[in-house]
């Protein structure tokens, strides 16, 4: 009898060693990674973007931000400000948003949309100086992300 107890609690052990083992693969395989494709890779949460309508794109046609903050990260929509960097020294704050995540081969999921406000920026005059835009413009934006 005594060798018996001791097969039901070495089969209970492995059973519960086997069960923790495979709980962390399935916790990740439960819980998808939300990405965004920045230039030429996608990313998680990336501090700086170049958002890009397609690969290639024009300079003209790209968004690049800096020092991006993220508010919400995840589920239908992420929601961020950040600087956004242009030519000639050109920044201004911004608001954004990806939106519209797509599933990828692998079960995670990949922004394909951009809706920004480009606020009042400032960019360097011919002699170096900072100059401000006059006051309160707006830019809102769409763009979808390739």
């Amino acid at each position: 009898m005594l060798s018996t107890a001791r097969k039901c609690l070495t089969i209970v052990l492995a059973l519960a060693a086997a069960a923790i083992a495979v709980t962390p693969a399935a916790a990740n395989a439960a819980t998808p990674e939300h990405y965004v494709p920045c230039e030429k890779w996608l990313e998680i949460k990336p501090h700086r973007c170049t958002f890009e309508p397609y690969a290639n794109a024009a300079h003209y046609q790209q968004a690049p931000i800096t020092n991006i903050h993220w508010r919400s990260w995840g589920g239908r929509h992420a929601v961020g400000r950040g600087t956004f960097v242009y030519n000639m020294g050109y920044r201004a704050p911004i608001r954004f948003q990806l939106y519209w995540p797509i599933r990828d081969d692998e079960g995670d999921f990949i922004y394909t949309r951009l809706w920004g406000v480009v606020g009042r920026g400032s960019y360097l005059n011919d002699h170096g100086k900072r100059v401000r835009e006059p006051a309160r413009p707006h830019h809102p934006f769409r763009m979808r992300l390739g």
